[in-house]
């Protein structure tokens, strides 16, 4: 008898758990026509984007006017993090704090004037910009989005041994059956092990039920916290499994809380029941 099932997980984990995110700017290096397995799997279908800022020298666009909140168009998309540099003149005598007088949409190559912007409402401006070299999937590089991985493509025009980045999106729930059922398993053992007199793993209560999904959600939240921090090369790894991190803590408090009526607190010596009851 199992207090939680895989659907259950899912149906959490598609719903509210683990929905859908976005990993930006995965370094990896293609070489000769190797697979590259990403850290993630699978992945949002035409979500990716292969792409460089190989460019020497910034991009020069206006005068542009920004005009209240609006958003002006660059020619470009794409937009190299943090390059963007906004002028009152293309000599750079004036230059403007961004956030603070102006917002980009870096995806997207746009700009518009912040709130409180110094920058004066219809106000003329110069932007100087980076922007990444897109690959074309199928004819650059081919990704398997079920596997979660990429190599180049015959003919491409990526240079053989280069490092580009990559941007994807993982697809919600999408943790593996074996993943769930490892997690299931880990959880019931520990409440099983904790149960008052009068319960054991046959119980029906919808109590244990509901703490073992619980349960289950934070040691598979906790999973997603220590893979981040082994398998992504990235800025924001520390921040992302943090925040893993803090959806388990949430998850486990529930748990307990929600079992403490079915617990011993002195069957099982453990930091984490002693802590919750």
């Amino acid at each position: 008898m199992s207090f939680t099932t895989p659907d259950i997980i899912k149906t959490h984990l598609l719903n509210n758990a683990f929905g859908e995110f976005s990993v930006r700017r995965h370094p990896v290096q293609l070489s000769e026509y190797d697979d590259v397995a990403l850290p993630h799997h699978p992945l949002v279908e035409d979500s990716d984007t292969v792409k460089w800022n190989t460019e020497i020298a910034p991009a020069l666009e206006g005068p542009i006017t920004l005009s209240s909140d609006n958003w002006s168009v660059l020619n470009a998309q794409h937009l190299v993090e943090d390059s963007v540099v906004v002028a009152l003149t293309a000599g750079l005598e004036t230059v403007y704090r961004e956030e603070v007088d102006y917002q980009v949409d870096a995806e997207n190559g746009r700009l518009r004037r912040a709130a409180g912007s110094g920058i004066p409402d219809g106000q003329s401006v110069y932007v100087y910009y980076f922007a990444y070299t897109l690959f074309a999937r199928d004819s650059d590089y081919e990704i398997n989005g079920a596997l979660g991985t990429i190599r180049r493509a015959q003919g491409s025009a990526i240079p053989d041994g280069a490092n580009v980045l990559v941007d994807y999106s993982v697809a919600a729930g999408s943790l593996s059956d074996v993943l769930i059922s490892q997690a299931i398993t880990e959880a019931e053992d520990r409440i099983i092990r904790a149960l008052a007199g009068g319960y054991d793993e046959n119980s029906t209560d919808q109590g244990l039920k509901t703490g073992a999904t619980e349960l289950a959600l934070a040691i598979l939240a906790r999973d997603q916290a220590a893979e981040v921090l082994a398998r992504l090369d990235s800025s924001d790894s520390a921040s992302r499994a943090r925040q893993w991190e803090s959806l388990a803590e949430s998850f486990e408090q529930r748990a307990w809380k929600i079992l403490a009526s079915f617990l011993d607190p002195y069957a099982l010596r453990s930091p984490e029941v002693r802590s919750h009851d």
